[in-house]
């Protein structure tokens, strides 16, 4: 099991594993909070949509997806502070509102 740790991309992965290991659970308790626990999925969602947006343009999926991800937390917040509302109800009215004029 050591000898992995030879390899300079499994020292790499390690340290990616705890860094995550500790931020992911302090963000966690901060979007639960704010209840916002649904903020993880609905980002991963919106960031798919920017990888389908770069591959169809050309562009970098990687740098559209960030780019949709954060324009799709923006206006999440929007929706939340104008709606007088909690993030989870605004990002499920987000979520199911767009599911159903897209079906």
């Amino acid at each position: 099991m050591m000898e992995l740790l030879g390899y300079e991309f499994m020292q790499r992965a390690l340290i990616a594993a705890i860094a995550t290991g500790i931020a992911a659970p302090v963000i966690g308790t901060y979007l639960v909070q704010r209840r916002l626990s649904l903020m993880g999925d609905g980002i991963g969602h919106v960031a798919v949509t920017g990888v389908a947006i770069g591959l169809l343009t050309g562009w970098s999926p990687t740098w559209t997806a960030v780019l949709v991800a954060a324009l799709g937390a923006v206006l999440l917040e929007v929706i939340r502070e104008r709606g007088h509302t909690s993030g989870d109800l605004a990002l499920a009215l987000l979520f199911y509102g767009a599911w159903r004029r897209a079906s």
